[in-house]
């Protein structure tokens, strides 16, 4: 066991991604310092608490009524589905899917301007980490395998009494946990500290966190075969990037054309845009993991076990790979 946890140590102290790292703790610090310092609670005559911003004069519905789009929004492409009148499951799905809907709405009429306020921040903290976290993780993962493949520093990996799989896991279990790491606690700061400069501890801003860590893994194991197929750090980065700014995008594109049935007349392009669903939709899962901070109903599954075949096999190949090459 010392020996896998020194695999997954080393996997830290590889320059390249130390600084990526450290440019990433610096970013989460001040993303904190941020979403926690700029809020403020402003009170009305009549005694309502309203979720208000330093510095900035905003009108005083501005947060409520941001909270009413971004959750229509959200109700709409998390809910959306392709209507068909003609097939009975269709209808019985539309009718689960519009009392769950119904649920949702009653669950926000319930909610105060001050926590709605607070629900609208907490997702744009949840999108912003998101997005750029996983930007400057592409960049730190993409050089853990091929450093680690290159001539004289495998040798000393291999020579320690570890098995391959060993190796292979801790190396990436390593990366992944630096950066479940920094998201985590950059998460619990921002709770603690827009909990205590309002009053409202909205705990499910941390349900977020396993959908991120869930994508980020997907994206890691993806750059991991790269890696250990090509043993480029350049061409893993370039690809890390292309996937996740260019064929996540399309990938995404094509479900939610799929979803609104307007592909139904041209079945050919119809039938193209089906295959969609069986891609991994790194788009999506980082979504909906903003959209726990809206109290919406549970999400359909299939896009999350989409991704899950995804990482299970991408990572096998990776292994075989990484297995089957000769040092």
């Amino acid at each position: 066991m010392s020996e896998f946890l020194a695999i997954v140590a080393d996997t830290w102290r590889q320059s390249k991604q130390q600084v990526v790292f450290i440019i990433l703790g610096v970013l989460l610090a001040i993303l904190c310092v941020v979403f926690v310092g700029w809020p403020r609670v402003h009170t009305d005559p009549d005694g309502t608490k309203r979720f208000g911003l330093r510095f900035i004069e905003q009108p005083a519905n501005w947060a409520s009524e941001s909270w009413e789009v971004n959750y229509s929004l959200s109700v709409v492409t998390q809910r959306q589905i392709r209507g068909n009148p003609a097939d009975e499951k269709e209808r019985e799905r539309n009718t689960e899917l519009a009392a769950a809907l119904e649920e949702a709405r009653d669950r926000g009429k319930t909610l105060t301007p001050l926590q709605k306020g607070v629900e609208v921040w907490m997702l744009a903290a949840v999108t912003l980490i998101s997005l750029l976290s996983m930007l400057l993780f592409i960049g730190a993962s993409a050089a853990y395998f091929p450093n680690m493949l290159e001539s004289g520093a495998v040798d000393i990996v291999l020579s320690k009494p570890l098995t391959r799989l060993k190796v292979f896991t801790g190396k990436y279990l390593g990366g992944l946990a630096l950066y479940a790491f920094s998201v985590s606690v950059a998460y619990v700061v921002i709770l603690i500290g827009v909990g205590l400069s309002t009053g409202v501890w909205h705990v499910r801003v941390l349900q977020a966190l396993p959908l991120q860590l869930f994508s980020a893994s997907v994206l890691y194991a993806i750059i991991a075969f790269i890696g250990v197929l090509t043993r480029s750090t350049a061409f893993a980065v370039v690809m890390g990037y292309v996937f996740f700014l260019v064929i996540d995008s399309v990938i995404s594109g094509m479900v939610t054309l799929h979803r609104t049935g307007w592909s139904r007349e041209v079945p050919f392009l119809d039938g193209l845009l089906a295959q969609a669903h069986y891609l991994p939709n790194l788009k999506f899962l980082n979504e909906v993991a903003g959209r726990s901070c809206l109290s919406l109903a549970p999400i359909d599954p299939q896009p999350i076990v989409v991704a899950a075949i995804w990482l299970l096999v991408t990572l096998g190949l990776a292994y075989s790979k990484f297995r089957r090459t000769d040092f």
